[in-house]
């Protein structure tokens, strides 16, 4: 795996905003997903918790209707024709019942809502079951008065009293539901705040970590570069970067140890052989326009051909004084003779 700091500067600063810039969406993922679960919630509570509510409260006022239109039928016992009219009433509320029956139980959400929907359907057919005899009877002839209509509807009471009460109670359960939707919405919203903030803190933990590993990455073969730059300035060029990167500064730091290595050994290196007398040196330019090497082999054939001349006129004054030694010699010996 390639590491951070052998990635070029360019691809650093890329994983830097990079990295920051997923936080930063991520934060406002959190912050979008929050607010989105917030208004869904919002709305199940409004459609089920009030929709419930509602129905539930329905329920409870068609069974009160189903009771009323019970006891006017019995009230006016004696006007068959009131009593088909609340009987007609009553069959009518008895449907709108049902059907508030169903959508209550399609609005449940849990098994002991739906029993209890169950039950109060159960409830609701025993009730007309039980109304429906009493009308018989009061049909035949057999029960004439208001007092003899309760007494026999008496023992069919219960299931729509239990379906009364168990709606009132559904229906102030979803109230109470609705009413704890705020405090529940502000929990979540507090969540997802903290889960913002959390996310946005840990941003700027890691751009700040990245930001002082980047800055260092940069800043220490800077410095290390500059203390080199330095000491080749003060004639010092032993030292050597040995930076084993990839990136810009890497290669950077390799031209640095090159270029202290061609100062340190072919430089002053023939330099050092000039100065000692030794002129068997030789310079190879890297191309033409390599002017510091061209110089160098300039000054060394120049150094050469001058000690050459050198050489050649110490040969020719020599051979010059060997013959005006020889001279000297034999007009001595002339002298001598004569």
């Amino acid at each position: 795996m390639v590491s951070i700091k052998n990635c070029r500067v360019g691809v650093q600063f890329l994983i830097l905003f990079g990295v920051c810039g997923l936080l930063l969406i991520l934060t406002a993922g959190i912050g979008y997903l929050g607010i989105q679960k917030v208004g869904r919630q919002a709305t199940q509570a409004m459609e089920n918790e009030g929709m419930f509510a509602e129905i539930a409260a329905a329920v409870t006022v068609d069974s009160l209707g189903l009771r009323r239109y019970e006891k006017d039928s019995f009230l006016n016992i004696a006007k068959p024709e009131k009593v088909a009219s609340y009987q007609k009433k009553w069959h009518k509320t008895f449907q709108k019942l049902e059907k508030h029956l169903d959508q209550l139980a399609a609005l449940s959400r849990t098994p002991e809502t739906r029993q209890a929907v169950e039950k109060m359907k159960r409830g609701a057919l025993n009730y007309r079951t039980g109304i429906n005899l009493v009308w018989q009877k009061m049909s035949a002839g057999e029960i004439r008065d208001p007092a003899a209509g309760n007494h026999a509807i008496k023992s069919y009471k219960g299931p729509i009293r239990d379906l009364i009460e168990t709606a009132f109670s559904l229906s102030m359960s979803a109230n109470e539901r609705l009413e704890q939707t705020p405090a529940v919405l502000n929990n979540f919203a507090a969540k997802t705040q903290w889960g913002m903030t959390l996310t946005g803190v840990l941003a700027l933990v890691v751009f700040a970590a990245l930001g002082f590993f980047m800055t260092r990455n940069i800043t220490s073969p800077l410095k290390r570069l500059v203390e080199m730059i330095r000491e080749m300035e003060n004639g010092h060029l032993e030292k050597r970067l040995h930076l084993d990167r990839q990136d810009e500064f890497g290669q950077v730091a390799t031209a640095m140890d090159a270029l202290a290595d061609c100062l340190e050994h072919e430089m002053v290196g023939n330099l050092e052989k000039l100065a000692s007398g030794n002129l068997t040196f030789e310079v190879v330019p890297r191309d033409e326009r390599d002017r510091v090497r061209g110089a160098l082999k300039k000054l060394a054939l120049d150094l050469n051909e001058i000690m050459e001349r050198i050489q050649t006129a110490g040969e020719q004054i020599a051979a010059g004084s060997m013959q005006v030694s020889n001279s000297s010699q034999s007009l001595s010996e002339s002298a001598t003779e004569s």
